[in-house]
């Protein structure tokens, strides 16, 4: 990459100059980290927003039960011969 470099001579007052490979290592190791913050981000957004409308509020179905009925048998029994 190049950048401009003030010059002190007359009537010349920029000229490129290359940056170190060390420079470029670490701009380019940064752009990586980067880029990963922000994939890091966007997929936990993305999760919240799965979570969040997994648990939104729902309309239960009215009850088929009287008020005051109970429900006739609920077994709890084993459902299998030999269970006990």
């Amino acid at each position: 990459m190049l950048r401009l470099v003030a010059n002190t001579a007359p009537g010349v007052t920029f000229w490129p100059q290359r940056k170190s490979e060390k420079e470029e290592r670490v701009r380019q190791r940064a752009a990586e980290a980067i880029g990963a913050f922000c994939l890091f981000g966007v997929t936990a957004i993305l999760i919240t927003a799965a979570w969040a409308w997994l648990g939104r509020e729902q309309q239960m179905p009215a009850s088929p039960l009287a008020r005051g009925e109970k429900v006739k048998c609920i077994s709890y029994a084993p459902f299998r011969t030999n269970e006990s």
